[in-house]
């Protein structure tokens, strides 16, 4: 069974995909196509494959079984020739990239047992990457929506990001040290608002459109500098379980429009220095571990350098 193993990242239109594959399930299955819905995928393989800290053995190997017990039926498939697997929780979550200050640092253990699952499988990994001075704003908003164990102030998360300087390059040699010979394919996000259908067809490993319904998706708008100020104050005060439930009603109180963008965790300087930077960074990706295949900037990308 041929696999394409869907990492994300967070923040690069991960659900946007999922909610395609899902809705065009059918037209993928006529050409023998597999999708296993994210949140069948997240209960039964994400959080069942981690090797969490703190749990014993047994605990973990019972875990390991039902993520087995899930994945082999679906393996031993005989109407299918692929089989997509998408959740980008497989290697950590923003909480744990603001709470810490790093770059999906937990990878080996977060994927856990999923390469035994999948082994005598030809895997084939796919990435999803953006300027990580946008990333780090959108993974930060993003987890002002969920009760973290505590409250982050966006100036310990700023510090914390620069001591540690992370890099998608570190991620991607942590992705390959879980998947030693699975060939990894990277594309900066903004090719889902460009060419949606050609991201589609490469998760399923078609050459050509079987016609997908791309209409109407949902795009949860993305937090405003105002609702992010308000939702911080909150923070502060009452916690960030009150924080996350007041999430929602504040970014329709306050949404994104003329004179009210997205929140700004970076000075605007250093967020154009990045973003100009961005071309050769990402091209660079391509020699960070063996086997990864850069997919070509689409032109909003590329055009901030010239």
């Amino acid at each position: 069974m041929k696999i394409s193993l869907h990492l994300g990242a967070h923040k690069t239109a991960s659900t946007y995909l999922q909610t395609a594959l899902e809705r065009n399930a059918d037209l993928l299955a006529a050409r023998r196509v597999g999708f296993v819905p994210l949140d069948d995928l997240r209960a039964e393989v994400t959080r069942r494959v981690w090797q969490r800290p703190g749990w014993d053995a047994e605990r973990q190997a019972k875990a390991v079984r039902q993520a087995e017990a899930f994945l082999e039926p679906q393996l031993r498939r005989d109407d299918i020739d692929r089989l997509i697997l998408s959740d980008e929780n497989l290697i950590g979550t923003p909480g744990e990239i603001v709470l810490g200050g790093q770059l999906y640092p937990d990878v080996a253990a977060r994927l856990g047992a999923l390469p035994g699952l999948l082994a005598g499988h030809e895997v084939e990994i796919f990435l999803a990457v953006r300027p990580l001075i946008n990333f780090t704003r959108s993974i930060y908003c993003e987890s002002l929506r969920a009760p973290l164990p505590e409250f982050t102030e966006p100036e310990a998360f700023r510090a914390a990001w620069d001591r540690n300087a992370p890099d998608w390059g570190q991620v991607i040699r942590r992705i390959r040290g879980a998947f030693p010979d699975s060939p990894i394919t990277l594309w900066s996000h903004a090719m889902v608002r460009s060419d949606a259908g050609a991201l589609l067809n490469l998760l399923s490993g078609l050459e050509d459109s079987p016609g997908y319904d791309l209409e109407q998706i949902y795009r949860r708008p993305s937090l405003s500098q105002r609702a992010t100020e308000a939702l911080l104050e909150i923070g502060r005060g009452d916690g960030t379980r009150a924080m996350a439930e007041a999430a929602t009603d504040l970014n329709r109180a306050h949404p994104l429009g003329e004179g009210n963008r997205q929140y700004m965790l970076w000075p605007r300087p250093r967020m154009r220095k990045d973003r100009l930077a961005w071309p050769d960074t990402y091209a660079a990706l391509a020699g960070a571990a063996p086997g990864v295949r850069v997919l070509p900037l689409p032109s909003e990308d590329g055009a901030i350098s010239r």
